[in-house]
């Protein structure tokens, strides 16, 4: 678990902060986003996100195995702002990625804690 704490902290959130804040916070407020940034992000992304869906694909069904832990629950938040920004398909093009976030995301938890996120319209 904590292996995947450190990917989390170093890797997956400094560039799903960056995606999000880009394309979907700085719009929010009127302000013109740096697609290059996102896109550079975005790429570093892509090349993580093979690496957790070889992991899953592999007969995981968390990232710590078989049961859910805060490695996982430490990647909803920005997990969630990503598949609600343009880059959502980081998510959706992988199978088991996306199975995992689906599984993860419907935790009742969850849920409650996404009904108290006012999001703007459309997002």
């Amino acid at each position: 678990m904590e292996a995947w704490l450190e990917v989390e902290s170093h890797h997956f959130f400094p560039s799903a902060q960056t995606v999000v804040y880009e394309l979907l916070i700085k719009p929010l407020f009127g302000a013109a986003p740096d697609t290059a940034e996102a896109d550079k992000k975005a790429a570093e992304l892509d090349k993580l996100l093979d690496v957790y869906e070889a992991h899953l694909a592999a007969g995981n069904k968390y990232l710590a195995g078989d049961v859910f832990t805060l490695a996982d629950a430490n990647h909803m938040s920005w997990l969630f702002l990503l598949t609600k920004s343009p880059k959502a398909e980081l998510v959706a093009s992988r199978p088991h990625v996306k199975a995992w976030w689906e599984e993860i995301s419907a935790r009742p938890a969850w849920a409650k804690t996404v009904a108290c996120i006012p999001l703007p319209p459309g997002v």
